[in-house]
């Protein structure tokens, strides 16, 4: 099946204290040698979508050893994780003057992922549609795991159910998946699933996400989806949509499916993702769920850290400013990304934090 034309792509939003990092600058048709590039990656966005704002840096500061640390994620203007950058590609300012005790680490973060499967509903048809997919979809997320990530599974149909918990191997996936259970006929309290699933990540730390593989459907939750979107605003959780409501509308076409509003369906999906940072994959994409999960891996995992002493002497209650730029070592200037089609973006300041010392 062919795919759909992507669209812009969603982003991560973090809840953290510094400012947020600023988007890579619009692309623009220039003429750049080469060698004062760097490449992006060349690939079909699985996405669809539009952001709202992009992951904040993260800043800390040692009082006592005067180390600044900074870990901030790199993304292109399609929201692309950028991995290929070089230490000499970072130019980092504390009160407008260029650091020269900068170091430069890629960070692979262990993710602690909650799984939330659509897993039963009114109506038969479509139930038996959604159990094959999640099957096809959902098995492939082993392969893009790390033995230090945390997983838990659950399933919704009229209550919500856990399939797997965060402290059960990674082993007992496959098992977790075998034990989804499809009823003939019971409600699909999405709404209700997804803010008790929310409740859970709440006390979760670390690099966490919720990914929903879902139609969308809600036949009879208590909460309502404004209930479900301040729950996502409150646990700063981003959440990764699988959207199957694509292929459900197939069905669509006689009997009480019929009824159903799709359009509102996906534009709850698309919110739900937007709300607190995430992505929405379509139906098409997820016949490529291997790549889905790459993709969110990246999105997770990847951040640049940065550290260098502070040469600013103590003060109390002194406050400093920090930026970062990314810059072509061999001029200065703001480094030039060249994308899909030779289209060059250049790199503007990425990241404005402070500290106080």
């Amino acid at each position: 099946m062919s795919r759909p034309p992507s669209a812009a792509q969603t982003a991560i939003a973090g809840g953290l204290a510094v400012a947020v990092l600023a988007a890579l600058g619009h692309a623009e048709q220039v003429h750049t040698p080469a060698h004062r590039t760097i490449s992006d990656r060349s690939v079909t966005s699985i996405v669809e979508g539009a952001t709202a704002e992009r992951w904040s840096s993260n800043l800390t500061f040692d009082p006592h050893s005067r180390v600044v640390r900074i870990a901030l994620t790199v993304r292109n203007a399609s929201d692309y994780v950028l991995p290929t950058l070089r230490p000499e590609h970072f130019a980092v300012y504390e009160d407008g003057r260029r650091q020269t005790n900068v170091t430069v680490e890629i960070e692979h973060a262990p993710v602690r992922l909650a799984v939330l499967l659509e897993g039963g509903g009114r109506y038969q048809q479509l139930n038996r549609e959604i159990a094959r997919d999640v099957q096809v979809i959902v098995r492939p997320l082993l392969g893009s795991l790390r033995s230090e990530d945390r997983v838990a599974v659950f399933s919704y149909a009229d209550a919500l159910t856990t399939l797997k918990d965060f402290d059960q191997p990674l082993s007992d996936l496959e098992r977790a998946l075998s034990a989804l259970n499809v009823p003939g006929f019971s409600e699909a309290n999405f709404y209700d699933a997804v803010t008790a699933v929310l409740a859970r990540m709440t006390g979760i730390h670390g690099r966490k996400a919720l990914l929903v593989v879902t139609s969308g459907t809600d036949t009879f939750s208590r909460a309502t989806f404004e209930d479900v979107l301040s729950a996502a605003r409150r646990s700063g959780t981003p959440i990764f949509v699988i959207d199957l409501s694509e292929n459900a509308a197939h069905l669509t076409d006689v009997g009480p499916l019929a009824r159903l509003d799709w359009t509102r369906v996906r534009e709850e999906l698309r919110a739900l993702a937007c709300v607190a940072g995430g992505r929405i994959y379509s139906a098409y994409a997820a016949h490529d769920a291997a790549a889905i999960y790459d993709d969110i891996m990246e999105y997770l995992r990847i951040r640049y850290v940065i550290t260098y002493v502070s040469p600013s002497p103590p003060g109390r209650g002194a406050r400093y400013a920090v930026r970062v730029e990314l810059v072509d070592r061999h001029t200065g200037r703001p480094l030039r990304i060249v994308g899909t089609g030779g289209r060059s973006m250049a790199a503007n300041i990425i990241a404005r934090a402070s500290y106080e010392s």
